[in-house]
């Protein structure tokens, strides 16, 4: 069974998950299932807000779908609509809140770089609004609102490939892209299948895309809140810490961890790493040695 758990339970340092506050809903219950939290909420009238966790390791992505009247959700002053039937996909990196009426509202939240590796289309903006009527959505939808009704019915050999799949169907969804967008998605991809070159760098990602570095930069910045060079570095800690958080590489070294994200010289990768995630990877992948060990006893 999967094992079920209070909202409003406050997340320990190593969880990469957001806590949940819910202001206006009568009933809402979450599940951890694999890498991926499940949470249906039944009812409300205002407020579902997600706040991410300070010292979390890892940044979720969140997919929501409304079963009634749709809703509005709000983030960094940016407000939308998602229609009934519709979708959202949304960073959990920065707090957000969801507005919404009657009904149930669903929500998915999975590690945002295990989604991103997939798909980096994702990348360039912290929120989607999906089509009630693209097909992408309706398998989604419907994907969603039948594992919402059948939770109880996945065994522990199921958890690890559910969330896969979800990502799966999220590439089948339809996000028309302009032409910023377009070459956006490029320079993203570009650095996904590069960045563990040790010599990668923005000017070689311009060079590729056949601008100069500084439109490539300022591209970046508008969509993504970072320089291209930033974007590298963030592509290879979200990488290491995947391989740190995998228990089938404990045994890895850390040097070659850090050769595998494009860090020539290991003390160069520490301090990288420590000042973006304040733990060591040593005592990053040991405590997440320690969590795993703990969820197995429970279970």
């Amino acid at each position: 069974m999967i094992g079920k758990e209070s909202v409003s339970l406050e997340e320990d340092r190593c969880c990469c998950f957001t806590y949940l506050n819910i202001e206006g809903a009568p009933s809402a219950t979450c599940f951890e299932i694999g890498s991926a939290k499940f949470c249906i909420i039944e009812g409300g009238d205002d407020s579902i807000e997600y706040v991410p966790k300070l010292h979390a390791r890892e940044s979720t992505v969140a997919i929501l779908v409304s079963t009634s009247n749709g809703f509005e959700i709000v983030q960094n002053c940016e407000w939308k609509r998602v229609p009934r039937w519709g979708a959202c996909i949304i960073s959990s990196r920065q707090s957000y809140k969801v507005r919404c009426a009657s009904g149930v509202t669903i929500s998915l939240q999975l590690p945002r770089e295990m989604l991103l590796q997939r798909y980096p289309k994702f990348r360039r903006s912290e929120m989607f609004v999906l089509e009630p009527g693209d097909l992408g959505t309706i398998l989604l939808r419907g994907a969603l609102t039948n594992l919402a009704e059948n939770t109880s019915r996945a065994s522990l050999v199921q958890h690890s490939g559910i969330p896969h799949a979800l990502i799966d169907l999220l590439g089948t969804c339809e996000i028309p892209l302009g032409a910023t967008e377009w070459r956006l998605e490029r320079a993203l991809s570009y650095i996904a299948r590069n960045f563990w070159r040790s010599g990668l760098s923005a000017s070689d990602v311009a060079r590729q895309q056949r601008l100069s570095r500084r439109s490539l930069d300022e591209m970046f910045v508008r969509a993504l809140g970072r320089t291209v060079a930033a974007e590298i570095l963030e592509q290879r800690m979200a990488r290491a810490s995947a391989y740190l958080m995998d228990v089938s590489n404990h045994r890895r070294q850390i040097r070659d961890v850090a050769a595998s994200v494009g860090f020539e010289h290991p003390p160069h990768f520490t301090r990288a790493f420590r000042k973006r995630f304040s733990l060591t990877p040593s005592a990053f992948r040991k405590g997440r040695l320690s969590s795993q060990q703990t969820l197995d006893k429970q279970r």
